[in-house]
């Protein structure tokens, strides 16, 4: 008995010190903005069975200031406060004093804006997916009237985090961005109730890809225009003869055969990566095809297009400038001008045709990286073209006539034989 009561008196303060570390710990990780950390601190330190009374509302009493003041969430800080006000604390607590007087206080507050706290519930839970921009407009007007009417409304953060959210539908990203950083820097932690964080990371995200865009399309029409007036300028159609034209055609029909012959050789030697399906997220069964005239190879033919294009244009500055008396200045002009209109076509292409339409992949076994196309629905193409689908896999098809089908019509599918363990699996899964 004596042994008990010595080790009871030993590991006591050690649980109690565990305890006041989960409090102190919280509180150090919320000053440093390690917001998750800190929390889940001080829900261990609530939720201890070894906690005192006076330690569980210490640290539901910080918890409540992290949510009123970090969080924006009044509601749950006045939960938190009604959860210490509960505990079986003596009626003079100084615990239990403090948290009736911020009982009151908050409910004063929902008190003093009952009006307004209705009209931004009903913007809230109102969908705004299908309004119109000038009901959008009404929104915002709305709701900057409050922000203007009560500059110390308690709830200040939530109308700047709604603000961005009308202005990023009406896609006025800097606007949205100003607007969410006004309400993280009200209230930091608001992630832990609304995506503020996220929100930022796609507005910012958005206007660099605007910017590059137009950039894109600022300089190919500047590329274009002095095209155009180099043309206009020199005048070649006063010099010109069939012998240049027939240059032309040339330059087009090698042009033509060295991308077309490219293309072929390397869609036959493509090497498939192992579990490409998964890596790219394509849904099973998949076939993968790197060969000209196969389905889902015309966005090479659209490639081709820009390419030639960009060929014409360059062609036509030369001729342009081939009358200059000075060949290195001609020299120099045509490598500047070719290289910048060959990669601000390029740049349009991929942002018109590859960006966030495809998936770029790099192999471990195989350094050089491919840009994958995921059709969103392959069955019909299978059934109008096997013949465009090589490598087919049949393992999760379950219609028997359609599986026999593939079989017997496209080129070079393997029957992959489902493995026992898998089927188990499945016999798992269907049975829970």
């Amino acid at each position: 008995m004596k042994r008990f009561q010595i080790l009871l008196l030993i590991i006591f303060p050690i649980i109690c010190f565990a305890v006041d570390n989960n409090l102190d710990q919280g509180k150090k990780l919320i000053s440093e903005k390690e917001y998750y950390k800190g929390r889940t601190s001080l829900f261990k330190a609530i939720n201890a069975p070894e906690s005192s009374l006076s330690l569980k509302a210490e640290a539901l009493k910080e918890l409540a200031h992290f949510y009123e003041n970090i969080v924006g969430q009044d509601e749950m800080a006045l939960k938190l406060y009604k959860r210490i006000f509960k505990l079986k604390l003596a009626a003079d607590a100084p615990e239990k004093i403090a948290a009736e007087a911020e009982i009151g206080r908050l409910n004063d507050l929902k008190l003093k804006y009952k009006d307004t706290d209705r009209a931004l519930q009903k913007i809230i839970f109102n969908p705004n997916r299908n309004l119109e921009p000038f009901e959008r407009e009404e929104r915002i007007t709305e709701l900057q009237n409050v922000i203007d009417k009560y500059p110390a409304y308690y709830k200040l953060s939530s109308l700047y985090y709604y603000i961005g959210d009308e202005h990023l539908a009406l896609k006025r990203y800097a606007k949205a961005e100003v607007a969410f950083s006004k309400a993280v820097e009200l209230t930091p932690g608001m992630d832990f109730y609304l995506p503020v964080t996220e929100k930022i990371k796609h507005v910012v995200m958005t206007r660099k890809e605007n910017l590059f865009n137009n950039t894109v399309i600022g300089l190919l029409i500047s590329m274009i225009a002095i095209i155009a007036i180099a043309f206009y300028v020199s005048r070649p159609w006063r010099w010109i003869t069939p012998r240049h034209l027939s240059l032309l055609f040339l330059v087009l029909i090698l042009w033509t055969a060295f991308y077309y012959l490219s293309f072929y050789i390397s869609g036959n030697l493509f090497q498939r990566p192992p579990n490409i399906a998964g890596e790219i997220n394509s849904e099973l069964p998949s076939f993968l095809n790197a060969i000209p005239g196969g389905s889902g190879s015309g966005i090479a033919h659209i490639l081709f297009l820009y390419g030639t294009i960009g060929i014409i244009g360059c062609c036509i500055f030369a001729i342009s400038t081939a009358k200059l008396k000075k060949r290195w200045l001609a020299i120099v002009l045509n490598t500047s001008l070719s290289l910048t209109f060959t990669f601000s076509i390029l740049a349009l292409f991929y942002l018109d045709e590859c960006y966030k339409k495809s998936t770029y992949y790099v192999s471990d076994e195989n350094p050089v990286g491919h840009i994958y196309f995921v059709l969103s629905d392959p069955e019909i193409f299978v059934l109008t073209n096997p013949k465009g689908y090589t490598n087919l896999n049949t393992i999760n098809v379950e219609n028997p006539a359609l599986k026999e089908w593939i079989m017997e019509y496209t080129e070079n599918t393997e029957q992959t034989e489902v493995p026992e363990e898998v089927i188990q699996t499945e016999k798992k899964d269907d049975s829970i």
